[in-house]
């Protein structure tokens, strides 16, 4: 498998299904050379098919042949002077063509002179409706010959299709040549079932779209057909072909959002007459406010930590676990795809990408159902300060070229996974261009129902080290100061959250700042949280253009839940009202607690293995620790290797809720600021304000939903508020 790999071209193909059909094992089902006896006028006859023709414009001879076929073809037809009226000058099929198949094409040569305005062609089809204008050209322009293709439409592949060409002219110049005409249909596939040789895996999904990332591990030629039913397929895209091992991105459009589609590949062998069809899968367009959906994430799987933190079998185990749930999407935290491992001496862009490649078949498990969202983790090597810094030194080593890991990192990442970039649905970074690369889709948002999703990275914009596995002697871990997600993330972080205006706000990140351990206790310092590793005050010095810091940005704009990594251990705690939710590992076999000291102030913690869950409704958002055991550790009474005793697998080993209580409006009266919530019965709430977001007033209000600052507004020059419970 590795070695098949290593060939693997990097050129990311792109199909839309709007587009002109690539080329595909066809079948040419008719076709009209014009015949060999030249015939003045031409009437009908002489050709390789019968033809009805209506008026007597028309002449056959080998001077208006366009060699298209020289083998078969010594004759073309000439339509000349005729009428302006397109009805007085037509020929059509004298009987219907069988074009019935699951796509097809329809292709001639036109040649055009002495036109005047208001002269020329039009080409139609009648699939059983009458006829319907496809092509045409009556603007009196001249040309050579030229190939003119249409693609059928769904509905117009039938058993009973007729062409027909109109002319118009007048003037005893206006010519119009034409010559061989085809029609090529692919076979109608077989309903034969059998279970694709390669992997599908959604993303970049929207209200009206969604891309099939598609790696077929040998040469084939295939298309996707789907609709709003389960084994009703009302829609396809073209065929294609796809080749081995080289991704390829389907893009389905013209969508309903807030709708449920089910799709399947149909694909064949060149040994293949038939197409096989692959087993139906299912997605969702984009979900409005109001709605109630689930997605999962789960943390670093690392897979080169063979039975240490990752076993084969348990993480597609986790991944099927998920994939039941049914989740609108799913999420990775990174560390999924870790390039670091990787000897000094066998780094080269084929290794790289290996690594990519790799994760596709157990990704593929949920994928398929669920579009793909990735976070770039510190093992990914995938990083501006290596993609600065193309000689590195690993300890042990000497100085070793690696052309640039960082940019075959992200070229993998960006083919294999259809991962977002600035549009009209996705906000982004929109000036992280980089040679070779093109756009990094490194950190992106994007809303979904009542919720906002924002991913961050804090590894492409740092000009420094951040944490790497190779030159760690080079990380500034004396001044993590220079640690920084930069200028143009933070501030695109800071318009996307106060653009916002949905109920629920969810950040993603590999780690707080991007290495240490830890969650709040690592969110205090540096620009994540101002204070310096021995608690002193240094953000203003270190980030005079920051007006606050990446915590303070996350609590003034009523963050929900903050998703990182990194420590392999689920711990959710909380500051300053905003969750800091970490991930655990989703296939450790041994079912660690690691880094448990470094979280000293939590809610709850406890050990591997699994996913989260979270599910966003109007009213709250509930997250799960979904527990993932292998069979051999589901024991009734006690389970092996560190696994909580009497848990089975899929089961919810901790949970908790985060209702949608919020502010709903404020007001300004007499000086005083009047402030409403919807409150949830039982809750008792607690209103806190603060001039500088660092020291807080804290004011027990009770089970209500109401409160006035009693405090004028005139007595201070800006205050910020927050509802807690």
């Amino acid at each position: 498998m590795k070695r098949r790999l290593q060939n693997i071209c990097l050129g990311l193909l792109v199909f839309a299904a709007c587009e002109r059909q690539a080329q595909a094992q066809t079948n040419q089902i008719f076709i009209e050379t014009m015949g060999t006896t030249a015939v003045n006028p031409w009437l009908g006859g002489y050709t390789d098919n019968s033809w009805l023709v209506t008026g007597n414009s028309f002449t056959l001879a080998t001077s208006w042949n366009c060699n298209a076929d020289i083998n078969a073809n010594s004759c073309g037809l000439q339509f000349k002077q005729g009428t302006s009226s397109f009805t007085d000058s037509m020929l059509a099929t004298a009987s219907g063509i069988s074009a019935t198949g699951v796509s097809g094409f329809i292709e001639f040569w036109i040649k055009t002179s002495g036109l005047t305005p208001n002269t020329g062609w039009a080409f139609q089809l009648n699939a059983g409706s009458g006829f319907v204008t496809r092509l045409s050209e009556s603007s009196g322009t001249n040309h050579n010959y030229q190939l003119y293709h249409y693609d059928l439409l769904p509905s117009e592949l039938v058993s009973n299709l007729n062409l027909r060409f109109q002319f118009a002219g007048g003037a005893s110049t206006n010519r119009v040549d034409l010559d061989y005409i085809s029609v090529s249909v692919v076979a109608a596939a077989s309903s034969t079932n059998t279970t694709f040789n390669g992997s599908l895996i959604l993303g970049r999904p929207t209200a009206n779209s969604m891309i099939i990332n598609t790696v077929a591990n040998t040469n084939l030629t295939g298309y996707f057909e789907y609709g709003t039913q389960p084994g009703v397929y009302t829609s396809q895209t073209p065929v294609t072909n796809f080749l081995a091992e080289q991704p390829l991105e389907v893009v389905i459009s013209s969508l309903q959002a807030n709708t449920r589609y089910y799709y399947r590949l149909r694909f064949q062998s060149a040994d293949d007459t038939t197409f096989l069809a692959d087993t139906e899968h299912t997605f969702i367009t984009q979900r409005p406010p109001g709605s109630t959906f689930t997605f999962c994430i789960h943390g670093d799987s690392h897979p080169e930590r063979t039975n240490n933190m990752y076993n084969a079998n348990f993480y597609a185990l986790t991944l099927n676990t998920a994939a039941a749930d049914q989740p609108d999407f799913y999420m990775t935290i990174g560390d999924d795809f870790s390039v670091d491992n990787i000897p000094t001496n066998e780094i080269n862009q084929a290794a790289v990408t290996y690594r990519y490649a790799l994760q596709r078949p157990y990704l593929g498990l949920v994928g398929a159902n669920a579009p793909i969202f990735l976070v770039n983790g510190n093992h990914e090597e995938a990083s501006r300060w290596a993609f600065l810094n193309t000689n590195l030194v690993a300890p042990g080593y000497s100085t070793v070229n690696y052309s640039n890991i960082a940019a075959w990192a992200q070229i993998a990442r960006n083919e294999f996974y259809s991962e977002p970039a600035p549009d009209s649905f996705y906000s982004g970074m929109t000036n992280d261009t980089l040679p070779s690369i093109g756009s990094l889709r490194s950190c992106y948002a994007w809303t979904w129902g009542d919720a906002l999703f924002v991913t961050l990275d804090p590894y492409w914009y740092s000009t420094n080290s951040v944490d790497t596995a190779y030159a760690e002697s080079q990380h500034p871990n004396n001044n993590t100061w220079l640690v920084t997600h930069g200028d143009p993330q933070y501030f695109w972080l800071k318009q996307t959250l106060e653009q916002s205006h949905a109920k629920f706000k969810f950040v993603f990140a590999h780690h707080v700042m991007g290495t240490g351990r830890g969650g709040i206790e690592e969110a205090v310092q540096y620009e994540w949280g101002g204070q310096n590793v021995d608690g002193t005050w240094g953000f203003v010095t270190n980030r005079p253009n920051w007006p606050m810091t990446i915590h303070q940005l996350m609590v003034s704009n009523n963050v929900t839940i903050f998703f990182q990594g990194h420590d392999h251990i689920f711990v959710r705690q909380q500051l300053d009202g905003v969750t800091y939710q970490s991930l655990p590992n989703p296939a450790d076999p041994n079912y660690s607690l690691f880094n448990s000291d470094a979280y000293t102030n939590f809610i709850y913690k406890t050990n591997n293995t699994g996913y989260t869950r979270v599910t966003v409704s109007p009213t709250n958002v509930k997250v799960d620790y979904v527990r993932t055991i292998l069979p051999a550790n589901e024991l009734p009474n006690g389970i092996t290797n560190n696994a909580p005793p009497g848990v089975t697998n899929g089961q919810v080993a901790y949970s908790y809720i985060i209702p949608a209580t919020g502010l709903l409006n404020s007001a300004v009266a007499t000086n005083n600021l009047v402030l409403q919530w919807s409150a949830k019965s039982g809750l008792n709430y607690f209103v806190q304000w603060s001039s500088d977001l660092m020291t807080w007033s804290n004011v027990s209000v009770g089970q209500t939903n109401t409160w006035t600052d009693t405090n004028p507004v005139s007595n201070q020059p800006k205050k910020f508020y927050r509802l807690m419970w």
